[in-house]
């Protein structure tokens, strides 16, 4: 697995393909939409509940959200 965040490139493929706008996942999530910016404008996010919330409400694993791949099965 490749451990590079991807964060801002996978959070943009993602809200496009759902045709969701930063606002919209801000106000939908209740995440700070400047927490959003800063995760589409940067590879370098904190991680917590927020990322979560964010995973789950796209429906994509938290493994998935921040690298682009999933975990492999052990």
């Amino acid at each position: 697995m490749n451990y590079k965040v991807k964060i801002s490139e996978i959070l943009e493929k993602l809200l496009k393909a759902k045709s969701i706008t930063m606002v919209e996942l801000s106000e939908r999530t209740g995440i700070k939409y400047g927490r959003i910016v800063s995760w589409r404008h940067k590879n370098n996010p904190k991680v917590g509940p927020e990322i979560m919330i964010c995973a789950i409400f796209l429906n994509v694993s938290l493994s998935y959200l921040l690298f682009g791949e999933e975990e492999p099965r052990r």
